[in-house]
């Protein structure tokens, strides 16, 4: 038995060790991509800031597989904050053009920080499943317009060397462009036959052997590789050492950035806190079984705060790792261990080999993370969901890639109001409508008032509304009212308000103006089972509705309508003997008596209201069957 579980342990062990050393290739690429994406807005060189991003990203994964309660976790530098990180990051050197890296170092300190914050805040606080609510087309719209700019990203060197470049050059940038291309394209195909992780460091191994064969057959220097597009720019000696600037000399820069750029800054927040929101709900899903999403905020949070001051990246527990050490891993934490030591190995060894991965690898999988994204929230969903969640997700995402994340924010919170409007605005709030001739109040009526009231209950309406009344909602129950008064002459309209949540100032306005067209059409406007916060609401705002047209329930409202109606034809109706003064009155007179009772005495018992009722009963029948 002992030497099965040690068989088992052993084979445990050894998935884990390889699924970590090739999820510890690809960690590291992705950090190289990721890090050139950052720096391709500053005057600053891969190789001056990727220790420090490798050590966060060395802390992260450590840190994440000892304390996730999901032991398989791995965690990775993650894609969506670090496209508007790379906003930030080229407004900011912009303004701090002699001092770059200082700069990017300070802007991606700070939003890690403030990332970490947010998640551990979040977690302590047990708002996790509160965030969820985010809207999904809102979500979708953000994520894949951070694909679309990081696809953008990786084709705007290539761009900008083809405008610079003489037509010689042209060729050069061309074939750059091409083998860019090529990578991502195999890499997919090579994705869909060979399950696991194995394809992209696969594939970057073959290309950049392929590279460094044309490179020497073509006879290029190594700073002719790196002018056409061939080979990144980076020094192994520069890369050796972890920068620590002293950031209290910066603190001016700092409240510059954080004035110009709060915005975005907080986006990267809000960015990282959906996603990884939606990596743990995915992971739920994949291993059915519930999670404690505060307490993997909590340490997502402690994970970034302590890798800001290493310099790293925002990371998290990555899906698509995650996923794969579950599948092809061991039931253990060494997977996200091994993918620490994989990339410490990496950057802390001889670091000449960097110099030899092509930059169309890098540009590569940066096209790969870019179509991650657009194909998860754009292709996948083009038949999942409806016209309009679907149009708001492409909006969105069009408008980021063209306007930068505010202007798509902007744009998507307008279209989501819009589509919010249209949507709710054909929702029918008038629940049910009722006639005067389907609903008579409880008072008492002669026959001839009961028949003219039953001939004529068309001209009296009850409108029975439901919902919350806004300004895209409430409309139609103006042009109902106008339909009504205009097509069958009804004289008397009782909304009954007995379900409605709440109104707002539209609401109530238009609501006045109804109120006024009925007064200008001789129609009875009243408003019954209204909530005293809607009256107060309604009698501070409008400025022609008062306390007259409000009623405690729809029948008083009724009971009123009945008797403006009778009113009208009040010569029509003969004179009938009220009951009080008929001869059967006179004889349950005899049968009363008087009883006088002080202030505050209790009247009848429970026991003897009953026994009272049942006597008076008696009584009554008697009369009526004599």
């Amino acid at each position: 038995m002992d030497y099965k579980n040690h068989l088992k342990f052993d084979q445990s062990l050894l998935s884990s060790l390889s699924i970590g050393s090739i999820l510890g290739l690809r960690t590291f690429l992705g950090s190289i991509a990721l890090t050139s994406l950052l720096v391709g807005s500053a005057n600053v060189t891969v190789s001056s800031l990727l220790p420090n991003v490798i050590l966060g990203v060395i802390f992260s994964c450590v840190f994440v597989s000892s304390l996730s309660r999901i032991p398989q976790s791995v965690a990775q530098p993650q894609d969506g904050p670090a496209v508007i990180l790379s906003t930030v990051i080229a407004s900011a050197a912009s303004q701090f053009a002699d001092n770059s890296l200082t700069t990017v170092m300070i802007v991606n300190v700070f939003c890690c920080l403030s990332a970490g914050c947010v998640f551990w805040l979040i977690g302590y606080f047990k708002l996790g499943n509160v965030a969820r609510l985010l809207p999904y087309p809102v979500v979708g719209g953000f994520l894949a317009g951070s694909g679309l700019l990081m696809l953008m990203f990786a084709f705007k060197p290539i761009a900008h060397m083809l405008i610079d470049s003489n037509v010689t050059d042209t060729i050069e940038v061309n074939k750059s462009a091409f083998f860019t291309i090529l990578f991502a394209v195999l890499t997919l195909q090579l994705n869909k036959n060979i399950r696991g992780a194995l394809a992209m460091p696969l594939m970057a191994i073959i290309f950049t052997l392929i590279v460094f064969i044309y490179i020497q057959l073509s006879g290029m220097s190594h700073q002719d590789s790196v002018k056409y597009g061939w080979l990144i720019e980076f020094t192994a000696q520069e890369a050796s050492a972890i920068k620590f600037p002293n950031y209290l000399e910066h603190i001016p820069n700092v409240l510059n950035i954080l004035t110009n750029d709060w915005n975005q800054i907080l986006g990267v927040s809000i960015v990282s806190v959906v996603s990884l929101l939606l990596i743990l709900s995915s992971i739920e899903l994949t291993l059915h079984k519930d999670l404690d999403i505060n307490h993997e905020l909590k340490i997502a949070g402690i994970s970034n705060i302590a890798s800001s001051i290493f310099g790293g990246l925002i990371s998290y527990t990555a899906l698509s790792a995650t996923l794969l050490s579950v599948e092809k891993g061991g039931k253990n934490r060494f997977t996200g261990i091994t993918v620490a030591v994989v990339c410490g190995i990496l950057i802390f060894g001889n670091l000449k080999f960097i110099e030899f991965i092509p930059k169309p690898v890098i540009n590569g999988i940066l096209i790969l993370m870019g179509y991650g994204l657009v194909k998860e929230w754009l292709l996948k969903n083009f038949n999942k969901l409806g016209f309009y969640d679907y149009l708001s997700i492409l909006v969105i995402a069009i408008s980021i890639a063209a306007y930068g994340y505010i202007g798509g924010i902007l744009i998507g919170i307008c279209l989501s109001v819009a589509i919010f409007v249209l949507r709710y605005s054909r929702i029918q709030i008038i629940k049910h409508e009722l006639t005067g001739k389907d609903l008579q109040s409880r008072v008492i009526r002669s026959k001839d008032q009961a028949n003219y009231l039953r001939e004529n209950g068309l001209k009296i309406r009850v409108l029975k509304v439901d919902g919350y009344l806004f300004f895209g909602s409430v409309h139609s129950i103006l042009k109902r009212i106008i339909h009504l008064i205009s097509n069958y002459g009804v004289t008397s309209v009782v909304l009954d308000f007995s379900l409605v949540e709440s109104v707002d100032l539209a609401a109530i306005e238009t609501l006045n103006r109804a109120a006024v067209y009925c007064h200008d059409n001789n129609c009875n406007f009243f408003i019954a089972n209204c909530s005293p916060v809607i009256f107060k609401t309604i009698l501070k705002t409008a400025n022609f509705l008062n306390s007259s047209n409000f009623y405690h329930d729809v029948d008083q409202a009724l009971e009123c309508c009945e008797n403006m109606l009778l009113e009208l034809h009040r010569e029509g109706f003969k004179e009938e003997t009220r009951w009080l003064d008929s001869p059967k009155f006179a004889e349950l007179v005899k049968f009363m008596k008087v009883e006088e009772y002080k202030k505050n005495e209790r009247l009848r018992s429970e026991e003897h209201t009953s026994e009272l009722q049942s006597r008076q009963y008696l009584v009554c029948r008697l009369l009526l069957e004599k």
